[in-house]
């Protein structure tokens, strides 16, 4: 019994000797393992006293002049010769609305609208009638000058029955006169054309298409007098005054420089930003590169300064921001330090801080966020 105890007792005795050895290796070796340096970006102090800033906005190509085309008849759209983004000249045929009614033949410019046909056939009718009242006038003159020369001849006609047969015509040329503008108008209100020379920017109607009385048909743009729309914060807006000069590329490649020229004095609801319309300075050639309803991307480089003489303007992503207090960090030899800065201001992507760091100091970008006090740091090779 004695035995069993005492083995059991340096049992317990090796256990522990052995537990107690690991436990001193284990925090020998953890602490003979070292953090690699992380790679960083680094501006020095002396450079950090102005912010530069490229500012990209995305921008839509809009017309100067442009207009919207409406049916003035109601119908179908029997001919719809044209295609988005086609270039048209003024008087360009754009649709043929042909208001089929209870007559199916063909009639004038082979339309089946009965509004024109009828007005035609009305037409028709008033220049036969005009034809018939001008033989009736011719007939009774020629009787009424023989009877007033020749005395031997019964008087059948009188001077009121030929001033009648000439007030007749008179009306028949004024009722033709007037139906002649009617079928004109009527074939205006039929046949849509292009009241500019342009470019097509927005199509509503295609053949077969049902169409109602003012239904949008067509929408041109005259190509040479475009403009850049495009929608600035109110942190930025500050940065573009009127006749500030901006860069503009064309989705197709296109380089031009533009001017700012409106601006609008409210804010859009949705978005909070303002909108801006900035103009090519030079004449656009006409073609799709920067044709109205294309996008375009507009940039400007900026300059900000700090509002106090000796402030830092800094990126947002340089600074860490605590409960207590903000910091950011400097490269010292290798290394990480801590540095308390204190924010002034912030503005859009850039804070201006006040800290006490020499000119030489190299601070740290991008990496900041990942570093500890003391940490080991390599600076990236550009």
């Amino acid at each position: 019994m004695k035995k069993k105890i005492i083995a059991s007792a340096v049992g317990l005795i090796l256990i522990f000797f052995l537990v107690y050895r690991f436990s001193k290796k284990a925090p020998t070796e953890t602490q003979s393992q070292s953090r690699a340096p992380l790679d960083i970006t680094f501006q020095t102090a002396a450079n950090s006293h102005d912010f530069k800033e490229t500012l990209t906005y995305p921008a839509t190509v809009a017309s100067d002049q442009e207009i919207t085309v409406t049916a003035k008849a109601a119908g179908n759209a029997s001919e719809v010769p044209f295609s988005l983004g086609d270039q048209v000249s003024a008087g360009s045929l754009l649709a043929r609305i042909d208001d089929t009614g209870n007559t199916l033949g063909q009639g004038y410019e082979d339309f089946q609208s009965s509004q024109v046909q009828e007005t035609q056939f009305s037409k028709e009718q008033a220049a036969e009638q005009l034809s018939l009242d001008k033989k009736n006038y011719k007939d009774l003159k020629k009787a009424y000058d023989q009877e007033q020369n020749n005395s031997t001849l019964a008087k059948t006609v009188s001077k009121a029955q030929v001033d009648a047969a000439q007030k007749q015509i008179d009306i028949d040329n004024l009722k033709l006169s007037g139906l002649r503008v009617s079928l004109k108008s009527t074939l205006d209100d039929h046949i849509i054309t292009s009241p500019i020379a342009g470019f097509i920017i927005g199509k509503s109607v295609s053949v077969g298409d049902s169409v109602n009385v003012g239904q949008t048909l067509a929408t041109i743009s005259q190509t040479k007098n475009v403009k850049l729309q495009f929608f600035v914060d109110p942190d930025h807006l500050a940065e573009f005054p009127q006749g500030q000069i901006v860069s503009v590329v064309s989705d197709g490649g296109q380089n031009i420089t533009a001017s700012v020229k409106n601006i609008s004095p409210v804010a859009d609801p949705a978005t909070k930003r303002f909108l801006l319309e900035a103009y090519p300075q030079s004449q656009i050639p006409v073609g799709p590169l920067l044709a109205p309803g294309t996008l375009a991307t507009v940039t400007l480089e900026t300059t900000r300064h700090p509002s106090v003489s000796g402030d830092f303007l800094l990126p947002l992503s340089a600074i860490t921001v605590g409960q207590n207090n903000s910091y950011l960090f400097i490269d010292s030899d290798g290394k990480a330090k801590k540095i308390d800065a204190a924010i002034v201001s912030v503005e859009g992507e850039a804070a201006e801080i006040k800290a006490d760091i020499p000119s030489n100091a190299k601070i740290i970008l991008n990496g900041s966020r990942l570093v500890q006090d003391g940490d080991p740091v390599n600076i990236a090779q550009n």
